[in-house]
């Protein structure tokens, strides 16, 4: 018989949550230093290296050991001149202590292989063990299904930044993750779902949108898309998927229009036209909510029907035009959000990711005053130009002072209507010939919105001309 071992061993990271790059484990007999074999499957028959040797992120591949033994595992870091866990036996000593525990008693080195228990039970044992499940055999979900091992029903949901995406080709990216922790939307840095969650290796790690398309049979070019791992209960591995955000009209009768949802988008009523596979083929699936009036929402709804202009939530709340949502892929049982990408008019945009922000050079903001005084607050509502997700934006500021006149000139940056500033810049001109003016890489973080609002104030105000707000990139912890 053969066992994973859990989350002790599957990541190593500090007190923060950092990685150690290049961390190694260490396995012998226990209470030796002789070295035993470990392997990378659950028939024993590929030998891993020992050490077992972690990736930049800290991550190792699934170790599988024989139950029927004794081990120790020491983890150092990548130079081994730190010795960060020392753990013996593995497979025997924190199984003793769950003896009181709803189904332990049947978990062990000489017990069965295929346990039947309920995932509450697996997470109640953990829990009582303050998180150090470290032996394992295998478990059979609650109801239908195959055995899984039980590593991969009991992993916490990682912290930290989410995956960098990386531009692979005009219709592949790339992430760099090779398991998945089932832990479904994630929202302004932090997974929804929480505690210990499924976990599978992900099958490759690269995201052909061409191929992958979770429920749309053409995708729709000048338009966000989202990248999801998923899998069912049985499944030994995770699957990529692919599916579109989606930007709402105003509801009517409990359901909404489907509007373009890409860059420079003026009309919130005309339909557009998604090729899902077939009618309602979205109906039970999980949605969340992006925006609810323009304001940050994060919650949950279901799908109830949809057709290829328009969808019904079972609670369509306070949604309202130019609004966002993301719909899950239909059909399985867990997934994952990964990141997001746009799809321009032939192929994905390129851009620079490091799972916190993304540089990217998009198309400039059309609805900004481009010239003259802005004494009240002007409001830029960023949504469709960068990621749905975004928690700020990155821009230049160009404009002309087309003026001889020497003078002055304030300009301001707000999260909202009035004067709470995250940005301003004064400047002066003290010579007759034109000035341009250019700030870049400016870093703004939203507030209760998407937007961010402008206004500017001085004696040259009134010569500024063509003011640009140029997008260089988005932030997306």
């Amino acid at each position: 018989m053969a066992a994973e071992i859990l989350s002790d061993v599957s990541r190593a990271a500090d007190a923060n949550n950092s990685p150690y790059s290049g961390a190694k484990w260490f396995f012998y007999d226990t209470g030796t230093t002789t070295p035993v074999t470990t392997y990378t499957d659950a028939a024993l028959t590929t030998a891993h290296a020992n050490p077992v040797v972690a990736d930049s992120g800290g991550e190792f591949a699934p170790i599988y050991f024989d139950a029927g033994s004794q081990y120790r595992g020491i983890l150092k870091n990548s130079d081994e001149s730190v010795t960060l866990k020392d753990i013996d036996p593995i497979n025997t000593g924190v199984l003793s202590q769950l003896a009181g525990t709803a189904g332990a008693a049947q978990i062990g080195s000489a017990g069965p292989s295929n346990v039947q228990l309920d995932i509450n039970d697996l997470e109640n044992a953990d829990t009582a063990l303050d998180g150090r499940l470290n032996a394992v055999e295998t478990l059979k979900p609650t109801g239908e299904g195959t055995a899984l091992a039980l590593a991969a029903a009991l992993k916490p949901i990682p912290a930290g930044p989410r995956d960098a995406i990386q531009y692979v080709a005009n219709n592949r990216v790339s992430f760099t993750r090779k398991t998945a922790t089932m832990g479904g939307f994630r929202y302004k840095g932090q997974y929804q779902k929480t505690g210990r969650q499924p976990s599978f290796p992900i099958n490759g790690n690269v995201a052909n949108v061409s191929t992958m398309q979770a429920a749309l049979s053409a995708l729709k070019f000048e338009a966000w898309y989202a990248i999801f791992v998923v899998a069912d209960d049985d499944d030994t591995q995770a699957e990529i998927k692919v599916m579109p955000y989606l930007r709402l009209a105003a509801p009517s009768g409990g359901s909404a229009d489907i509007i373009a949802g890409g860059e420079n988008v003026t009309d919130l009523t005309a339909t557009a036209s998604h090729s899902w596979t077939s009618t309602d083929n979205l109906a039970g699936t999980d949605c969340l909510v992006i925006h609810e009036t323009k304001i940050f929402s994060g919650r949950t709804a279901s799908i109830t029907a949809n057709s290829a202009t328009s969808i019904t939530l079972d609670d369509m709340g306070s949604l309202d035009a130019g609004d966002f949502i993301l719909p899950a892929p239909p059909g399985y049982d867990h997934y994952c959000y990964i990141g997001s990408f746009y799809l321009d008019g032939s192929e994905v945009r390129n851009i620079a990711d490091n799972g916190v922000g993304a540089s990217s050079r998009a198309v400039n903001h059309s609805s900004a005053t481009g010239s003259g005084t802005v004494t009240t607050y002007e409001e830029i509502d960023w949504r469709g130009y960068i990621c749905p997700l975004a928690t700020g934006i990155v821009i230049n500021l160009t404009q002309t002072l087309n003026t001889g006149s020497t003078g002055e000139l304030l300009q301001r940056m707000s999260i909202d209507s009035s004067n709470h500033d995250v940005w301003e810049k004064y400047e002066t001109k003290g010579y007759a010939a034109v000035k341009r003016c250019w700030e870049p890489r400016i870093d703004l973080d939203f507030g209760q919105s998407s937007s961010t609002w402008y206004q500017n104030a001085g004696s040259l105000t009134a010569q500024t001309t063509s003011r640009q707000f140029e997008i260089r990139g988005w932030k997306e912890p």
